[in-house]
């Protein structure tokens, strides 16, 4: 069940957090009215943060379903204490970007320390992680996200085509790799045999 909730996570979190990292320029414009370095930066660092932490639901939920609340307890300890401590330490060397790396290397250690541990409890290894029906997903997720990050969009007046390009580009391509990826067939197999039974 686990392993099954994993694939399934992989198969959505990747393109979905990437679109968000392609997409903070147009948030930026959407919700504030205009670009702002600090907001897109601020978005971009929370997504890979939240991206990182989504991974650590299929845990954190057997974790409550068996009653070992401990672990998931441990976990978000873990995050309050680095989350203090790292924000001061860093605060105090990069300002607010420093805080916003704080919050997001503190929720991932955490996220990351609670599937570490249910999978040496359980004895689950780490390959389905890179399994390769998720390499192509992986490859086209992680260029999107870095070419969102070094190029957001910052304007839609003087430059229309390069707009226009962003604003089809990242979907159009995330939407082909999750396409192809076994998983969407999988996916629409399960939700035949659904209907079919109702």
């Amino acid at each position: 069940l686990y392993r099954d909730n994993l694939r399934i996570l992989i198969f959505v979190t990747l393109p979905v957090y990437s679109l968000l990292l392609a997409w903070a320029g147009w948030a930026s414009w959407l919700l504030v009215g205009e670009y702002r370095s600090e907001f897109v930066f601020l978005l971009h660092v929370s997504t890979i943060g939240w991206a990182l932490n989504t991974f650590a639901a299929p845990a954190y939920f057997m974790h409550l379903g068996k009653g070992d609340v401990g672990w998931n307890t441990l976990s978000h300890v873990v995050m309050g204490v680095m989350n203090v401590a790292l924000g001061l330490m860093l605060g105090r060397w990069f300002g607010a970007h420093g805080v916003a790396w704080a919050y997001v290397i503190a929720l991932a250690t955490g996220s990351w320390l609670l599937i570490g541990l249910f999978q040496a409890r359980n004895r689950i290894g780490w390959t389905g992680w890179a399994a390769r029906e998720h390499l192509w997903l992986a490859a086209v997720c992680a260029v999107v996200s870095v070419a969102g990050w070094l190029d957001p969009v910052r304007t839609a007046a003087s430059e229309p085509a390069r707009f226009a390009v962003w604003l089809v580009g990242p979907p159009l391509a995330l939407g082909l790799a999750a396409w192809f990826h076994p998983m969407r067939k999988e996916l629409w197999h399960r939700l035949d045999l659904r209907e079919a039974r109702l």
